[in-house]
């Protein structure tokens, strides 16, 4: 239909900013700049959202998913086929990704409650004034460092989550059919 037409059509000769965009901008999400301007100067329009990254497109997705099944079919005879283990096979980079900047993350909560008890001990006690300004800053890294790895472990945690569910949807459309 119309929307289908002007999804084809809507940033079709560029890349998908995601696919382009340098670590750093992945990192702080600088590579949504500009939909993030258009969306505060307006409600945003089908037009005006870019392609979808390449990793992200349904084909690879359930391709994904399926290479797995069907090597686990293949087994079969010796192994009995699960749709759980195919999936965490397709995803397990990004299962274990999820799972590095989770343990990430809380080592730098725990990291904040290390330092702090020093700092409060130096605040009651005194002290060279350089060792008040060490622990500050300490804390001050750790904490910022502990708010990058946060927002990244919630994207990739959704990114994973959404790939899963497409991944599923074409796969049941697939067996479907």
């Amino acid at each position: 239909g119309k929307a289908t037409a002007a999804m084809a059509s809507a940033g079709a000769s560029a890349a998908s900013p995601y696919d382009v965009a340098s670590l750093f901008s992945k990192t702080i999400f600088d590579y949504a700049r500009p939909l993030l301007r258009v969306g505060a100067e307006r409600p945003i329009l089908l037009e005006d959202l870019d392609r979808v990254p390449q990793d992200d497109t349904t084909d690879k997705l359930v391709g994904r998913v399926l290479k797995e099944w069907r090597q686990q079919v293949a087994q079969a005879p010796h192994v009995r086929p699960s749709l759980l283990s195919a999936l965490g096979r397709a995803f397990a980079g990004h299962l274990t990704v999820a799972g590095v900047l989770s343990a990430l993350e809380d080592a730098t909560i725990l990291a904040q409650v290390y330092l702090l008890q020093p700092y409060l001990k130096f605040l009651a006690d005194g002290g060279a004034v350089s060792t008040g300004y060490s622990y500050a800053a300490a804390i001050t890294v750790v904490s910022a460092l502990q708010a990058i790895i946060h927002h990244q472990n919630f994207y990739v945690t959704m990114m994973t989550g959404w790939r899963l569910r497409i991944s599923m949807t074409g796969v049941l459309h697939d067996k479907l059919l």
